[in-house]
């Protein structure tokens, strides 16, 4: 993984297609297995994750890139949007300062559509999700973004909010086309 403190900006990045990853393919990403590994410790595994689980004690050297986001949803429980309640430095330096912020007020449309929609999934589905989004650099670097969703739950059921954490590292060559 590199530091998006190296890197541009998201701005500095054109991103093409994404897909969602396997379980060992989230367990791959060294920054996802530490984050999941804390979070079975506190829950053994056995039920969803709440706010109180995420220590940040537990994953020092990876707080820059972990967010909070809180679920909001409409009348019929639907998610239509989140709010980012806490972002790590390093995702601010690559999204801009969110902490606060609505994701569909966000600049970038189709980023923060992927992030609403992720956040669908995870409340219904009330499992892990991650997924990775190939880009390249304006120098003409192939970069690849893996962004991963844990659902938070305060009573077992009901999924109220998502913990996760973003990964960059340079592409080895042009992402296939499929």
């Amino acid at each position: 993984m590199i530091s998006f403190l190296a890197l541009p900006t998201r701005e500095d990045i054109q991103f093409g297609r994404y897909r969602s990853l396997t379980a060992d393919e989230i367990r791959a990403v060294p920054r996802f297995d530490t984050l999941l590994r804390a979070i079975e410790r506190r829950t053994g595994g056995t039920r969803l994750a709440s706010r109180q689980d995420i220590r940040p004690a537990d994953f020092k050297a990876e707080l820059p890139n972990v967010f909070i986001w809180d679920l909001i949803r409409d009348q019929t429980g639907r998610v239509v949007d989140a709010r980012a309640r806490l972002t790590g430095t390093e995702m601010s330096h690559f999204y801009g300062e969110i902490t606060g912020q609505r994701w569909s007020d966000y600049i970038a449309p189709e980023v923060a559509e992927r992030a609403i929609t992720s956040c669908r999934k995870i409340s219904e589905t009330k499992q892990v999700f991650a997924y990775i989004v190939h880009g390249i650099t304006k120098k003409q670097f192939f970069v690849n973004l893996y962004v991963l969703y844990v659902p938070l739950s305060p009573d077992g059921t009901t999924v109220d909010q998502v913990f996760g954490a973003i990964a960059l590292a340079h592409g080895e060559t042009e992402p296939p086309l499929a």
